[in-house]
């Protein structure tokens, strides 16, 4: 479990200024078709309960998971309340054997434990606990065989390649299946137009959405969490129930924006991204006027350092 708490770049760039510019360095570095798990927390408390969930994650399907928050919300001062913090630990350690189980799980004829199945369905081998008799493997960096062998086989590479990438289907189905609910809507569910955001700036949509309709708009937010493996579902039933949607977020190139049509393509027309970069998170009576030159046609922003990026195909 990683956490990757972004301020202004690129290099030193403004070490005390927030900004959410490292988003896809996030998603994507590595080499080849590697898989992680990525949550952006909106609040304080988001932050406490997608840690608890990062690490249950990151065990039970023995992969990364990055916990991804900026300057604005490690920095600032907020009042949890205590109760939230009173919750039992989770030692589970995930998807591990047994000495009865290992003996009883497939081997090598060299007496080596199949530590990297080709076929479990969720695509999570179970593995040995360091010291079990009988549950002695290889761990490489190369790609390997099931007990750990490097191998440059093609079959062999498909078939661990495909098991690595099942495990982010089984974890979306399984975050979908918690009580948690890291997709936080704000506002009314009727609402004609929509706002969506993640991370710090949550909070900031939601008074913004506030004053919008206190003002006679329909409006309503939507903050997404779970970055990797993405909430399309409930992304789409967000989208689908509006006519367009404000994509705000702290960068020059619209990270979040470009990862949703990635992923959801279709509503590309529906987005519109309000960008802020100048080392100052948004406030909420920037983004009302960034809502009101989209939809109403207003006047321009007040400053140059909110910058409107039109939806694909305008």
């Amino acid at each position: 479990v990683l956490v990757e708490a972004m301020r202004a770049g690129p290099s030193t760039g403004m070490p005390t200024k927030p900004e959410q510019a490292d988003l896809e360095h996030v998603l994507y570095t590595s080499q080849g078709d590697s898989n992680r798990v990525v949550f952006a927390p909106g609040n304080v408390a988001e932050c406490y309960d997608q840690a608890r969930e990062a690490f249950r994650v990151a065990y039970e399907y023995q992969i990364p998971a990055v916990i991804v928050i900026d300057q604005k919300l490690s920095g600032e001062m907020t009042n949890v309340p205590e109760a939230h913090f009173d919750r039992e630990p989770n030692p589970d350690l995930g998807s591990t054997l047994t000495e009865e189980e290992i003996a009883e799980a497939p081997h090598h004829a060299s007496g080596k434990f199949n530590r990297f199945q080709h076929d479990p369905e969720n695509g999570v081998s179970p593995r040995s606990i360091p010291g079990q008799e009988g549950g002695r493997y290889l761990a490489s960096g190369n790609e390997h065989t099931p007990q750990g062998h490097i191998s440059e086989d093609p079959d062999n590479r498909v078939a661990q390649t495909d098991r690595r990438l099942r495990k982010l289907d089984a974890i979306r189905d399984d975050l979908d299946s918690t009580d948690l609910d890291r997709q936080t809507a704000y506002g009314p569910d009727d609402a004609e137009y929509g706002i969506l955001v993640w991370g710090s700036q949550q909070p900031t949509v939601e008074e913004a959405v506030d004053r919008l309709n206190e003002d006679g708009h329909s409006v309503k937010a939507l903050g997404v969490s779970d970055l990797m493996p993405y909430p399309e579902q409930d992304v789409t039933d967000f989208l689908e129930s509006v006519k367009e949607c404000l994509v705000v977020e702290m960068n020059a190139s619209a990270q979040f924006r470009g990862l949703t049509q990635k992923e959801l393509g279709r509503f590309g027309e529906k987005l519109t991204s309000l960008l802020k970069y100048n080392g100052n998170p948004f406030e909420p009576g920037e983004i009302v006027e960034g809502f009101d030159v989209q939809v109403n046609g207003g006047s321009e922003p007040p400053t140059a350092q909110i910058r409107l990026e039109p939806a694909a195909g305008d």
